[in-house]
């Protein structure tokens, strides 16, 4: 049944299990093709995926919240489509209730001294967080603020997301050496 499908597929979400949690969506889009949810987080793994054009596909047709909007902004930059990206980060931003999101969001709508100020609470806040760490390094090396971003990945710990990031900042201030030996030294055996 699609309330069986349905909770299959939210399990396997809750378990890091995509696969499992893509089929059971795509079972539950076979019987109901117009459940928002499914659409919704069926777009969302396949954009997860970088089947790009299915995930377009999908959300377009989904109920949103915040983080299915933010990914169709993010799916229209890609296209070179910027106003459409602007509009539906707004929109995002407008629905959104987590404030990682809505640090992501302001960084990509240009509102960078709020992103920055919520970034830095966000990391204050819980200074053992590596994964706002990341989020906000991120943002300022896509901005080029190459300091700020260093300050940053100093505090944090050794976790993956960290290391690719100390290893892109090394490679963009031209020390590839650095970053070959960041990134081989974290592989995975």
């Amino acid at each position: 049944s699609p309330e069986e499908l349905r909770r299959y597929a939210r399990l396997a979400r809750e378990e890091s299990m995509n696969d499992l949690a893509a089929r059971s969506y795509s079972a539950l889009l076979a019987l109901a093709p117009s459940d928002g949810e499914a659409l919704r987080e069926a777009g969302k793994l396949a954009y997860a995926e970088g089947r790009y054009s299915e995930a377009a596909q999908l959300l377009a047709r989904a109920d949103h919240d915040a983080e299915s909007l933010l990914l169709l902004g993010d799916l229209a930059k890609r296209e070179k489509r910027e106003d459409e990206a602007r509009r539906k980060w707004s929109l995002a931003l407008a629905a959104n209730e987590n404030k990682m999101l809505e640090a992501q969001l302001l960084a990509r709508l240009g509102r960078w001294d709020q992103a920055s100020q919520l970034f830095g609470d966000l990391v204050a806040a819980d200074p053992k967080d590596d994964g706002a760490k990341a989020e906000y390094a991120s943002a300022l090396l896509d901005r080029g603020r190459l300091g700020d971003a260093e300050r940053v990945l100093k505090t944090g710990d050794a976790g993956l997301r960290l290391e690719q990031l100390r290893a892109q900042l090394a490679a963009v201030k031209g020390d590839t050496k650095s970053a070959s030996r960041q990134l081989t030294a974290r592989s995975p055996p």
